[in-house]
């Protein structure tokens, strides 16, 4: 959210857009980026289970249309695959979007991410041990 140069008050204060997923022994850890192209947030648990992603442009056409920010019937795309645990970095790409996972799981996954007619296709691109929990943080670079 940009805190100054809006005059939408929500912008400012945020907006509570769902569930991402849960935790049945504890806190849920959750990694929060919106994609360089702004267009996207996602939201995945680094602990517990549960991943989605938001069409932000889907809000804002929303807010712009009711004349107030609500989270009712905003596009959203969520999947319950365990390799999406412990996401971390996400890039856009030509096709879609590009993201890293794994971090504190043994193993490194990496997701493609596209949308067609609002039907999104997860493929899983790369999965790979990394030898116990080692495998702590990471950064995908633009164009994935």
């Amino acid at each position: 959210f940009d805190l100054t140069s809006t005059p939408q008050p929500e912008d400012r204060w945020g907006c509570a857009l769902g569930v991402v997923g849960n935790n049945a022994h504890g806190t849920l850890r959750v990694h929060v980026e919106i994609s360089d192209d702004g267009k996207m947030l996602f939201a995945g648990a680094r602990t517990g289970k549960g991943f989605r992603a938001w069409d932000l442009q889907h809000f804002h056409l929303l807010r712009e249309n009711r004349g107030f920010a609500s989270a009712t019937r905003v596009r959203s795309y969520p999947s319950s695959d365990a390799r999406l645990r412990g996401f971390c970095s996400v890039a856009t790409t030509d096709k879609g979007y590009r993201l890293l996972c794994g971090v504190g799981y043994g193993h490194m996954t990496v997701w493609d991410l596209t949308i067609s007619d609002n039907v999104p296709t997860w493929t899983c691109a790369f999965h790979e041990n990394v030898g116990g929990p080692a495998f702590r943080s990471g950064v995908l670079c633009a164009g994935g």
